[in-house]
């Protein structure tokens, strides 16, 4: 129904005004008892919501600039944790492009190019400094609807409403590549793998994307990684940059592989070439977000190693690997997160990956020998224990190792 409200009151106006009346939804119609809920007027179906992260104001809480332009000014989310990828093509069609997530729940392509404009896919022409697209995960979709209506309300530290929840997150973490050149230095393939820190499914699923970029304007989805599948239940709040590298010992022992990307054509490995891997860290437990932490990690105590072109899984290193598991070695005392980088190291400098360094939450300095030609070979050791010869980091704050290690070699 429709009721009238009167608003009384001292005016400041050209005109005496005591009093002005507008109209109200509310919410069980007129005449009711019990409380009356005020809605605001705007669609929450689907083709209403993909329009205002199009950027349209098509749910009337954001004035636009006027003059013809209706682009709400929240357009654009922030850029927390997220680390832009430049990927310069090389060439005048592709040129350059920016590549970024954002907690609106898009991850970008931006022309990067300073006053080159590209064709998009659909033959419109993008200036510099224009978006060529923006990629929404299926993952996000359900919590999309609460940044265009402001429901529930943002939890701070003094929120007191009780309805409140906090921040939401998306493609917030930082984003690995993969490149694979031609001969004259243009790019042949590109690959990106999205990360997501805190932007989890809303089931607790984890997970990283792997997203074909070799024609920037047409990206194609390749594979998806979580916790869900198998030999990922280890993998936590998906923080560590994917990396990829050549080990030194892996290589294609068997007969030519193509391996087929879809839109973008395929790859081929020949006898004896090197594998690409991509390699991070199990990532994050938010057990560790409390000072000391009151509950043990349960997830993230891992380094996975996957082939960075079809994500099969090649090793990984675990507390304890399950009877009978494959790709899987058991370290003994990695108890503790991982959420960094990994560094690589090339030892006797021959170009290929045969060392690796990363620290844990619990203060530990770990080092891998991945330099055998057999995954199952390779072994994780721990280096230094700097939060307590114990490994168990004593003291408030505790000493953790959040970030990529520097080497000096």
């Amino acid at each position: 129904g429709i009721r009238d409200v009167a608003v009384t009151g001292v005016q400041t106006c050209a005109l005496p005004i005591s009093s002005f009346t507008y109209a109200v939804t509310v919410t069980p119609a007129s005449p009711a008892t019990g409380s009356i809920t005020a809605t605001k007027f705007g669609s929450t179906d689907r083709t209403s919501l993909i329009n205002w992260l199009r950027g349209e104001d098509n749910y009337g809480d954001e004035a636009g600039p006027g003059s013809g332009v209706t682009v709400r000014p929240s357009v654009h989310g922030d850029v927390l944790h997220s680390r832009p990828v430049v990927i310069n093509y090389g060439d005048a069609t592709r040129g350059t492009v920016v590549f970024y997530g954002s907690n609106d729940g898009q991850f970008r392509a931006i022309n990067g190019s300073q006053a080159t404009s590209l064709t998009n896919w659909d033959g419109t022409t993008v200036p510099a400094g224009g978006e060529l697209w923006s990629l929404v995960l299926p993952e996000h979709y359900s919590k999309l609807a609460r940044l265009r209506v402001n429901t529930p309300e943002l939890k701070f530290p003094t929120t007191q409403l009780a309805n409140a929840q906090p921040k939401d997150y998306f493609v917030d973490g930082p984003t690995g590549v993969y490149q694979l050149l031609n001969a004259d230095g243009t790019i042949n393939k590109a690959i990106l793998y999205l990360t997501m820190r805190r932007g989890n499914a809303t089931n607790g699923s984890r997970f990283i994307y792997a997203v074909d970029v070799s024609t920037p304007t047409r990206p194609v989805v390749l594979w998806r990684k979580s916790s869900a599948d198998s030999g990922m239940a280890e993998l936590g709040q998906t923080w560590s940059r994917p990396r990829v590298t050549l080990l030194q010992g892996y290589r294609n022992t068997g007969s030519d592989v193509t391996i087929n990307l879809g839109n973008s054509g395929s790859v081929t490995i020949r006898t004896n070439e090197y594998i690409p891997v991509l390699v991070f860290g199990g990532g994050y437990d938010a057990n560790e977000d409390t000072d000391p932490p009151t509950a043990a990690d349960t997830m993230g105590r891992a380094v996975y190693f996957l082939h960075a072109l079809t994500g099969d899984l090649i090793q990984r290193f675990e507390p304890s690997c399950a009877t009978g598991a494959t790709a899987c070695t058991s370290v003994s005392g990695l108890n503790y997160a991982i959420p960094s980088d990994i560094t690589f190291v090339d030892r006797d400098n021959n170009g290929y990956t045969d060392k690796m360094y990363v620290g844990d939450l619990g203060g530990n300095v770990w080092r891998l020998d991945v330099s055998d030609a057999t995954p199952s070979n390779w072994t994780m050791r721990r280096l230094a224990a700097l939060g307590c010869d114990t490994g168990a980091p004593t003291g408030t704050p505790a000493t953790k190792c959040t970030q990529e290690a520097s080497l000096i070699s």
